[in-house]
């Protein structure tokens, strides 16, 4: 999927001084509705809102994607803001400068999903990022996220380097998963070393055989912290934030141990997993 076939012109903002997320949401519905009258701009404000009230999409990096999925938009919107300054916003860990704002109808939860996996690989690449920093010219701009481009190395071949595998479940929301994996992925591909990403709506699709084949196993949120089909491996817990910030401490970790079940939580892990026979 190409994302910048939703990118405008009038929907990139460069060098604005606004503080708050509400006036940025804002300005931006307000032009969202010039281009379709059809948006309820009230509606589509408050499940932005909603939405970062349940957790933050600042990331790190000087990036925050504003996004949710809204019946008060008809079709899919994308939005470029780019702040005078990096700005903490209160109750954010990460300061922000660039603002990528996303409005998907309520009914497009397939394209939903595609979206934001498609737009986690195009904004983790720092030479990406240095140019939103420095373009002043829109036209210029969407041309960046048109020959945006992502090539990681088929999995098979890197085996042979080495095999982890990674499970992500991130509660406050799908996106963080997919620049999670997109992180390790990139990693993975400049070390050659093998890796296997498994998402929390793909989590049935995992064999015995792939985790036995795994050197060992990286589990990220700590809501995966028992599950009885590890037992034996060598596994390293953590958090999807800090495995954001800090991929390596995970695809290259220190002293791992050997996984045991904790028996008094497997049936919520027999929740969380299916065996496959």
């Amino acid at each position: 999927m190409k994302i910048y076939k939703y990118l405008e012109k009038n929907l990139i903002f460069l060098d604005k001084d606004f503080k708050s997320k509400e006036e940025i949401s804002s300005e931006i519905i307000d032009m969202i509705y010039k281009i379709d009258s059809r948006t309820d701009k009230e509606l589509l404000l408050k499940d932005i809102i909603d939405r970062e009230k349940i957790a933050s999409t600042s990331f790190g990096k000087d990036i925050g994607i504003f996004h949710a999925k809204s019946s008060g938009v008809k079709r899919v919107f994308l939005a470029f803001y780019r702040l005078k300054e990096p700005y903490l916003f209160p109750k954010d860990e990460n300061k922000t400068k660039l603002i990528f704002f996303i409005g998907i109808p309520s009914d497009k939860k397939d394209e939903h999903l595609e979206i934001l996996a498609e737009f986690s690989r195009n904004v983790l690449d720092e030479n990406f990022l240095k140019s939103l920093m420095e373009e002043d010219d829109k036209d210029k701009i969407i041309e960046l996220f048109k020959n945006r481009e992502m090539d990681f190395r088929d999995v098979e071949e890197n085996k042979k380097n080495g095999y982890a595998l990674a499970l992500l479940s991130c509660p406050s929301g799908m996106v963080y998963n997919f620049i999670a994996e997109e992180v390790l992925k990139k990693l993975a591909s400049e070390k050659s070393v093998g890796l296997e990403v498994y998402l929390r709506k793909d989590f049935q699709n995992i064999t015995r055989e792939t985790i036995e084949n795994a050197d060992f196993v990286i589990v990220a949120n700590k809501s995966l912290s028992s599950y009885p089909r590890l037992c034996g491996k060598k596994v390293i817990f953590g958090k999807i934030e800090d495995l954001i910030e800090n991929p390596e401490k995970y695809l290259f970790p220190e002293g791992l141990s050997i996984y045991k079940e904790d028996k008094t939580s497997l049936m919520d892990a027999f929740k969380i997993f299916r065996r496959k026979k």
